[in-house]
């Protein structure tokens, strides 16, 4: 039903326009200019009534209806939501015919497939023909292993171990890195002294005091976590050192002369061949 004209340039909904409000399916484009006008104009209130009222009188004896099929109108010559509605659901429609007809098509290839014998025969092995031997593929005669003294893996060094009369508390020299442990070797931690050449001995009187000798005159004391370097003046090999405590030690070179120390290794003195 076309819209009618009120005085005042106004549009007057339509009969569906009024019904498709009363059922709560307007668009969300049209309900607000649609609930605004019902509101204000009281012909468009009686028609809404009448239309309500002629629904609820019909709806009792219900006559049979010919399904006819949807009518697909242009945008612009459709004034009701339901062509739009009906529009919609012919393109869906389409779609579900389109896809039945595929599934048919595929479900009927399948079982096609399916149909066909299968072979459960093995296929027998293709025997293989090893390859006649040319020169390129003739391997030459190993060579006869030798064995290269510069390939020996060299030995572990066993690290040096100083042991204190406290078997709690002892010294390690690994290469140029020095550790002590206080709990008998289950920790060792490093300690804050730089070895330049290798220490070849050490002795250690007490908990806390560890004598360090080797090449070169070298020699270290430590007084608990503090470590210095009293090294002889003279570059001799040192071999071994005997300590009374952190004051008193005497070294042994590797050639059997002896040097002493009072004084933690402030001055040296030579014993007496």
């Amino acid at each position: 039903m076309a819209a009618t004209e009120k005085p005042g340039g106004d549009a007057h909904p339509n009969d569906d326009l009024l019904l498709a409000l009363h059922d709560d399916v307007l668009f969300s484009g049209d309900r607000p200019g649609v609930e605004r006008h019902v509101k204000s104009c009281a012909k468009c209130q009686a028609r809404l009534t009448a239309l309500t009222e002629d629904i609820s009188i019909d709806a009792a004896p219900e006559p049979t209806r010919t399904t006819r099929a949807p009518r697909i109108e242009s945008p612009a010559s459709s004034g009701s939501p339901y062509r739009s509605v009906l529009r919609r659901l012919a393109i869906v429609v389409v779609l579900f015919g389109v896809l039945g007809t595929a599934g048919i098509v595929g479900q009927r290839e399948l079982n096609r497939r399916n149909a066909e014998p299968v072979s459960l025969a093995p296929t027998p092995p293709v025997p293989s023909r090893a390859p006649a031997p040319s020169i390129s593929n003739i391997s030459p005669p190993a060579a006869p292993a030798t064995s290269s003294p510069t390939a020996a893996t060299a030995p572990a060094v066993e690290p040096l171990v100083i042991s204190s009369p406290n078997s709690n508390f002892r010294w390690r020299v690994v290469g140029l890195e020095v550790e002590r442990t206080n709990n008998g070797g289950t920790d060792w931690r490093p300690q804050m002294v730089k070895l330049t050449k290798a220490i070849a001995g050490g002795a250690a009187p007490s908990a806390a005091v560890c004598w360090l000798v080797g090449k070169g005159g070298t020699v270290f004391v430590a007084m608990g976590s503090d470590w210095k370097d009293v090294s002889l003046t003279e570059k001799v090999d040192l071999t071994g050192v005997t300590a009374i405590d952190a004051m008193n030690a005497t070294v042994t070179a590797m050639d059997g002369r002896q040097f002493s120390t009072s004084d933690a290794g402030v001055t040296w003195t030579a014993q007496p061949q």
